[in-house]
Formats: C-alpha cells, sequence, structure tokens
C-alpha cells in the first residue's frame, strides 16, 4: 500500500511540474498581448518584462528590442535582441532578431560586427528577406567602404 502512495505522490509532482512551465508561458502570452494594446510605450516596455520574466519568448523579447530602438537605448535593445535570438523558434526568427542586432551595430558604427551579423541574418532567412535587412546590409557595406577598418576585420570576411 505504501508503495502505490508514494508513486501516486510521485506521479502528482511530476505532473504538477509539468505544468507549472505551461501556466507561467500562457501568463507570459496575457501580459504580452497586454503589452500590445497598452497605451503608452513605457506601459508595454513594463508588460514585456513582465511577460519575459515569466516566460521568456521571441515576441516578447523582439517587441522590446525595437521598443527600445525608437527609444534611443541601444544597449537594451541590442540586448533585447540577443535575447529574442537565444529563444527564437525557427531560423527564420532567429535571423530577424540577428539582423534588428546588426541593424542598430550599424547605426552605432560598430561595422565589423554588424556585417558579420547582416550578413548571417541574410543568408539564413529564407526568401524573401524583409525589405529592411536588404537596405541594412546595403547600408552598412557602403558605410565600410567609406570607413578605414582595422586589417583583422577586413581578414574575418
Amino acid at each position: 500500500m505504501k508503495r502505490f502512495v508514494f508513486f501516486g505522490v510521485l506521479v502528482i509532482i511530476a505532473i504538477w511540474c509539468g505544468l507549472a512551465p505551461a501556466v507561467d508561458c500562457r501568463l507570459g502570452a496575457d501580459y504580452y498581448y497586454r503589452a500590445r494594446s497598452a497605451a503608452s510605450q513605457q506601459q508595454r516596455i513594463e508588460w514585456l518584462h513582465r511577460s519575459t520574466a515569466v516566460c521568456p519568448n521571441f515576441n516578447a523579447w523582439y517587441m522590446l528590442g525595437l521598443l527600445f530602438r525608437r527609444q534611443g537605448q541601444i544597449d537594451q535593445a541590442v540586448d533585447a535582441f540577443t535575447q529574442a535570438r537565444t529563444v527564437a523558434g525557427t531560423v527564420q526568427a532567429e535571423a530577424l532578431a540577428l539582423g534588428r542586432k546588426g541593424e542598430i551595430l550599424s547605426r552605432t558604427g560598430h561595422l565589423p560586427q554588424a556585417l558579420r551579423e547582416l550578413e548571417l541574418a541574410k543568408q539564413f532567412h529564407p526568401p524573401p528577406a524583409p525589405a529592411w535587412l536588404d537596405i541594412a546590409l546595403r547600408n552598412a557595406r557602403i558605410q565600410s567602404f567609406q570607413s578605414v577598418m582595422a586589417a583583422e576585420d577586413i581578414a574575418s570576411f
């Protein structure tokens, strides 16, 4: 009898542990949708932080990156796109996060890293690539031709 009780308790614990992340991700999705309908950017950021705290997901991190970029918070935007890339569920989502990060790096003058990331994003995004990715890659290439780069950066390409 003790075996059955012990086994039953183990089964209940296993089921509970399996359901806890699902509940967290439902709550994270709820926070994400609240962020989408929030009136101000600051409210959106707060809801997205809540969403990523309970269940890290691509959409919330990606939207955070876009909001931070719009506000000029470059470091936070780069971090958000990096996190989006780590939790991306598809190659296309990963390429989008990588491309946005490269776009920001290009605008801030980090051309070697920006070019690497934009090239990878273009390579891995299934055709057709978004127009903003093509434009960002073209602009980064033009900037690289107009600036002096270290020999090791040139060799890395």
